[in-house]
């Protein structure tokens, strides 16, 4: 059987994933109203409930949280710039899983539609390396991704004449969690801050980013959650986020 994929939602996400890095921040605008709630322990939760985290930044050092209906973003000026997503697996999704497998179907994802919305959204987009890890939520994919031009933190750079805009570097989280996808991201943002004097190899930056993506998972719960499986009904399809 034919399956024809639709894969509007999750450009959606990706295309939320990707606003912030795209778009200048505008210090004489007001912040838009969080859809999410943060508790008196620093708590923030996602505006349905699905997933809990203590929040990564401070406020006293301009720390931000922005939201949206599927998306939360984490940021700083000082080094910290995390987004987190997630949408439901409609039933052609959930036909394309059970035919590949959770492995495959994580890689056939971002191959397919994660990694050409950042190719578009930053022409010359690759992926240095991917890895799959098999112990992590059952099953995730790991991507490093480099970005010309797709730094977070483009308005601290300070330029010499012509030198380029350095290649920024993210990593992705992807994995299944209830009937959702989820993707984290992070940017190494010492290749951009600290580009004089950070000196890694790939491998090395893999290392440090792939060590801050676990971290960061460790640090989230998923409180309304149940096993994913093939038998179970569809996930209704989310309204587009505006």
């Amino acid at each position: 059987m034919n399956i024809r994929l639709r894969p509007l939602r999750l450009l959606t996400l990706l295309a939320c994933l990707a606003a912030p890095l795209l778009a200048q921040d505008d210090p004489s605008s007001e912040p838009p109203s969080l859809l999410g709630q943060i508790d008196e322990n620093n708590i923030y939760t996602s505006p349905d409930g699905f997933f809990r985290i203590q929040i990564p930044v401070l406020a006293e050092l301009d720390g931000t949280v922005q939201d949206t209906s599927i998306t939360t973003t984490f940021r700083d000026p000082y080094g910290v710039h995390i987004s987190i997503g997630s949408l439901p697996l409609n039933a052609e999704y959930r036909a394309e899983l059970d035919k590949r497998g959770r492995k495959d179907f994580l890689a056939w994802l971002f191959s397919q539609h994660v990694q050409p919305e950042y190719q578009k959204a930053f022409p010359g987009t690759t992926a240095e390396s991917a890895k799959y890890l098999a112990t992590t939520q059952d099953g995730s994919l790991l991507v490093m991704n480099l970005l010309p031009g797709g730094t977070a933190f483009r308005d601290r750079v300070l330029l010499a004449e012509g030198e380029p805009i350095p290649v920024a570097k993210r990593g992705s989280l992807v994995f299944l969690k209830g009937d959702r996808v989820v993707i984290i991201t992070t940017e190494l943002y010492e290749r951009i801050l600290k580009r004089d004097t950070f000196k890694k190899t790939p491998e090395e930056e893999d290392a440090i980013l792939r060590k801050r993506l676990l971290e960061l998972l460790a640090k989230m719960t998923f409180p309304t959650t149940v096993p994913s499986t093939s038998a179970a009904p569809a996930a209704p399809a989310p309204a587009v986020a505006k």
